[in-house]
């Protein structure tokens, strides 16, 4: 079985992530190609993407939530629960921010840093065919969000990898 593969690339010029933040602190990308017989949007990659992870992401996140809730951060339960509570849409627990046909954008605030997701369909640097890019951008309000970015960092790199193997193998 032939395994996709997913390159990091540069935060695309004309993502809306792009200039989402003044300042960014962390900003990230890769890309996977899109099979030819791919017709959904960005929306339907993005809900792909994040419906099912690999088993390990549910045991970061449980760590992820008990630690950072000790300092005051939103949980991935709260985080949705308030998006659903203020009738936004989202995904997972991700807060829709933006949609075109080509990109949507998922993201959030809280007190140690904001985030923003972007999910784009673009044409491949070669010409042939599509790929889908997810972009990471984040601002840092504080010290505890500059620590946090260092700790999960290396680990975010890892995530999006295999959510876009994920998806890409499903597709």
């Amino acid at each position: 079985m032939h395994t996709p593969l997913v390159s990091a690339v540069a935060v695309p010029e004309h993502s809306l992530v792009r200039s989402a933040f003044k300042t960014t602190h962390l900003a990230d990308a890769f890309a996977t190609p899109l099979p030819a017989h791919f017709n959904g949007s960005a929306e339907d990659l993005a809900r792909l993407i994040l419906s099912s992870p690999a088993p390990w992401f549910h045991g970061l996140m449980r760590a992820r939530d008990r630690i950072m809730s000790v300092f005051g951060v939103k949980t991935s339960a709260q985080l949705r629960d308030a998006s659903v509570a203020q009738g936004f849409e989202h995904i997972d627990f991700f807060r829709i921010l933006a949609r075109t046909p080509d990109e949507i954008i998922l993201g959030e605030q809280d007190s140690h840093l904001d985030f923003q997701l972007s999910v784009l369909i673009r044409s491949q640097a070669s010409g042939l065919g599509r790929e889908v890019v997810v972009s990471t951008v984040v601002h840092c309000h504080n010290a505890l969000g500059w620590a946090y970015i260092a700790v999960i960092s290396p680990v975010h790199k890892r995530v999006v990898r295999s959510f876009l193997l994920g998806a890409a193998k499903a597709l």
